[in-house]
């Protein structure tokens, strides 16, 4: 945070005005926890949403994270800037210390908290807040008042939507969506070849000329360490093992070879392999580990953009409320494209 030139996000700009904004913002955020779950859900889920909020009684502005799974709706804009949105989930509310009762051991128990959902609709003009479909005060104003309904004085909706991959739709896909298919088939395959193993090790015996339970002595299990049951039959008796015969060699080679093709589908999965071989070089992992780091690079190409947008939303609205570092910009700084700034490599 000291230069903003290292780590996981080096900001490029040659105004120091943006650049003590942008530092602000990201430990207001406390953003450098979040990044990686970030990365993480935009990865897995294929979007991930970042919420500008607006905290205007500690006179801050900071960034979000929120799972793409609470963000029921969105309209879009021709360049993909949000113009309305439906934010949605389950929610129970922390127990306050005071409602908190003294269990028989001595220690706190919370109170019996019934879950609701939670709704907040955004559009250009407004805010409102729902509690299991009703109207209801959540926010709280400068002044302390509870509020249900507010305008919104921006002029824009405070969230962006990044996409780990644009496909066109309205929402992107994850990073293995092509796949999804493979990965399902490695799975039972490996699962298939996990349960022969286990049969092996516990056999269901058939006894060849044992006809009825009247021939059966007591049916005793083997007092052996693995308790391994034994039924002992009438004599000439002969006990078969059930179990079919899987060359187990054959099939973890076919298994390894599904999971080839998948490691060329998404060549990520290579860098543990890279890694194994030992003697890297920095050139020889880069050619290598080419494709992977193309897909790495095309992932910033979607992430990083809506992170910046984010962060300039951020910047306009400290502006507008002249927090402390903010002073510098309005609301007309962002549409006017006054605090452009970059991402590095």
């Amino acid at each position: 945070l000291e230069t903003m030139t290292d780590g996981a996000l080096p900001i490029k700009t040659d105004n120091d005005a943006v650049l003590d904004a942008a530092r602000q913002i990201i430990k207001w955020s406390k953003l450098g926890q979040s990044l990686s779950l970030y990365v993480k859900w935009a990865a897995l889920y294929g979007d991930c949403a970042i919420k500008v909020v607006d905290d205007r009684a500690g006179q801050k502005v900071r960034l979000e994270l929120l799972h793409p799974g609470k963000v029921r709706e969105c309209e879009f804009d021709e360049v993909g800037n949000v113009k309305a949105a439906v934010i949605e989930y389950e929610r129970v509310d922390d127990p306050a210390i005071a409602d908190m009762r003294l269990a028989r051991g001595g220690s706190q128990e919370a109170r019996t908290r019934t879950p609701y959902t939670y709704t907040e609709r955004i559009t250009r003009d407004k805010f409102q807040t729902f509690k299991d479909g009703e109207p209801y005060a959540f926010y709280t104003d400068a002044n302390g008042n509870p509020l249900k309904e507010w305008d919104n004085e921006y002029g824009f909706v405070p969230l962006v939507v990044a996409r780990y991959e644009n496909t066109g739709l309205k929402w992107g896909v994850n990073s293995f969506y092509n796949s999804t298919r493979k990965i399902d088939e490695i799975n039972d395959a490996a699962s298939l070849i996990n349960d022969q193993v286990r049969k092996s090790v516990n056999l269901i015996w058939y006894f060849a000329g044992v006809r009825q339970s009247s021939e059966l002595s007591a049916a005793t299990a083997a007092e052996v360490k693995d308790k391994v049951p034994a039924i002992y039959g009438p004599e000439g008796s002969q006990p078969y093992p059930m179990i079919g015969n899987l060359p187990i060699a054959d099939a973890l080679a076919n298994l390894q070879n599904m999971l080839s093709e998948l490691e060329r589908d998404m060549p990520e999965l290579a860098l543990q392999r890279i890694r194994e071989n030992g003697n890297l070089t920095a050139p020889g992992v880069r050619t290598g580990y080419s494709d992977a780091i193309g897909n790495i690079q095309n992932a910033r190409k979607n992430l990083d953009p809506a992170l910046v947008s984010a962060m300039q939303m951020g910047m306009s609205i400290g502006g507008f409320n002249r927090y402390d570092g903010f002073q510098s910009f309005t609301l007309d700084s962002y549409q006017r494209g006054d605090i452009d700034f970059d991402i590095r490599e």
